[in-house]
């Protein structure tokens, strides 16, 4: 369901989208009609966009594996930049979710739950099990060493 008038009226938001449980919804931080969600289950797409605030969904998930997708994550530098957590780990997008590439960094394949992050540019991963971890995403903000001088 879906509201467009902070919650007096609601509607279905499900055309384009299987019959699974949905695992997350993020809204995109630029544009509020852009919006990805996870489901969970197999034999269908895993990772959906919405372009026009939920009146339809496209299946984004590409070449993910066919596995439950658990969470979805903008990063907070570059609205294009998208991770999934999945059941064997953590994917990327760098194209608002058009291809998709494994980033473990390290990591074991391991259940993804959660994600959290900051402008340094590093991504905390919480899993199922095997604790918490830290992955550089190479979004680390360009300093700014101008300085003015006034002669």
């Amino acid at each position: 369901m879906a509201s467009r008038d902070g919650g007096r009226t609601w509607r279905e938001a499900v055309r384009g989208l299987p019959d699974r449980y949905v695992t997350s919804i993020t809204v995109d931080r630029t544009n509020s009609n852009v919006a990805f969600l996870t489901v969970s289950g197999f034999r269908t797409g895993h990772v959906f966009k919405t372009v026009d605030g939920g009146d339809s969904w496209r299946d984004v998930s590409g070449l993910l594996p066919d596995i439950p997708a658990n969470r979805i994550h903008q990063d907070p530098l570059d609205p294009n930049t998208l991770y999934v957590g999945t059941d064997i780990g953590v994917f990327r997008s760098t194209s608002a979710g058009e291809a998709w590439e494994s980033f473990n960094d390290g990591m074991p394949p391991v259940v993804v739950l959660g994600f959290a992050s900051n402008a340094s540019g590093a991504l905390q991963v919480a899993t199922y099990g095997r604790g918490a971890y830290e992955l550089s995403t190479g979004s680390v903000p360009t300093p700014d060493f101008t300085i003015a001088f006034d002669p």
